[in-house]
């Protein structure tokens, strides 16, 4: 009786081999195709690992090779940013070339000396919103490590990598108290060691503030004063006088704001004032506490022991065109993203702050090779130590 019910059940399987051949070879042959990456996903992936400090590891390359080009060696990094998050939004893309944005949200930033710099936000106790620009290239080869020193070529699939990125990590609070303490084990410097505690202060302190329920900024509260805020609080930091960082001011202008090189300003404190509105358009002004100026000598030149004050007019313009500098081989264009407000006219010079430009000065005076400019360089550090 058993032999019969076999010899039935092998019957039953038999006329279904032949009836259905087709169903039984798709449901074997069946496999998902994995989907390339998009520029965008290639963007949140980098600035995922990039928040949980993989830059700060000898593991950097081992990561980041899938998502971008060429080698970076590891090493240590003058200045950190602290950031509380980002998005990722599209600038654009032609060919095989690609510009995504990522608006950071930006607490401030840690020096080698681990001294914590908070930014000053358009908003209190709210990080400030710094738009950073990648840059994308399509390949379809890929280096690989050989078995010398140097990396072999192999063909893959095309995907899309990260070709230029900001010069600095942007790390997470939870990150950024890990790597204070760390090195500060490690330093035996008092100056370092009594910095670390209180950038740890004030980083348990924002990591506090986090957790706590904060009311949405909407659109319509981001206003031209707002803004205007947001790139005062970043030109007196300095950062224009960077290309990395004149890259992330360009971000708030309507078109590509060129700056004198031959004079600076140097800011002892500063106001935003009235703001005037005309439809799509608005006037803001920023009154200035000005203590001099440095000229291409780098030389200072002071106003007033107490410092003469001096307005500075802007003009805002609610548009939703970006202008895109041309950057390597990729040309200068414009593209179409969301609404906002953008800087249309400012003023050409730069203004900074009395710590940033010690630091400006330091950087030239190290560089050179010219006694005279070293010797001007050092007077007018020695000048600007007296002004705080």
């Amino acid at each position: 009786m058993r032999h019969n019910i076999n010899r039935k059940m092998l019957w039953v399987l038999d006329v279904i081999a032949i009836c259905f051949p087709v169903v039984s070879v798709r449901m074997y042959a069946h496999t998902e195709v994995p989907q390339p990456r998009s520029p965008e996903q290639t963007v949140q992936l980098f600035c995922q690992i990039d928040a949980e400090g993989i830059q700060l590891t000898p593991l950097y390359d081992n990561k980041t090779g899938a998502l971008a080009t060429g080698h970076k060696s590891w090493s240590s990094y003058t200045e950190l940013t602290v950031i509380k998050g980002y998005s990722v939004r599209t600038s654009g893309a032609r060919g095989e070339v690609a510009q995504v944005t990522v608006d950071y949200e930006v607490w401030g930033r840690l020096d080698s000396s681990l001294r914590f710099m908070l930014l000053a936000g358009a908003f209190p106790n709210r990080p400030t919103s710094i738009p950073e620009s990648f840059t994308l290239v399509r390949l379809d080869r890929h280096a690989e490590p050989g078995n010398d020193t140097q990396s072999n070529e192999v063909a893959r699939a095309t995907e899309w990598k990260i070709s230029g990125a900001p010069s600095e990590p942007h790390i997470n609070v939870e990150t950024a108290i890990k790597y204070v303490r760390e090195a500060s084990y490690r330093s035996r410097d008092p100056i370092v060691r009594m910095n670390a505690q209180e950038a740890l202060a004030d980083l348990q302190r924002l990591l506090s503030m986090q957790a706590l329920p904060v009311p949405s900024v909407g659109p319509s509260q981001v206003s031209p004063m707002a803004v205007l805020s947001q790139v005062v609080a970043l030109e007196t930091e300095g950062i224009g006088l960077t290309p990395d960082g004149d890259q992330q001011l360009q971000n708030f202008f309507a078109h590509p704001q060129s700056w004198r090189k031959d004079r600076v300003h140097v800011a002892k404190s500063y106001a935003v004032e009235d703001q005037t509105f005309s439809g799509k358009n608005a006037n803001v002004t920023v009154q200035y506490v000005s203590l001099g100026e440095l000229d291409s000598s780098f030389t200072l030149t002071s106003s007033n022991p107490g410092g003469s004050t001096v307005v500075e007019e802007y003009k805002l313009v609610f548009d939703n065109k970006y202008s895109l500098p041309a950057r390597g081989q990729v040309p200068a264009r414009e593209l179409v993203g969301p609404s906002r407000w953008k800087i249309e006219v400012a003023h050409p010079e730069q203004w900074i702050s009395v710590s940033a430009a010690i630091r400006y000065l330091t950087e030239l005076r190290d560089a050179s090779k010219d006694n005279v400019l070293r010797r001007n360089a050092d007077a007018s550090i020695a000048k600007l130590k007296t002004l705080y």
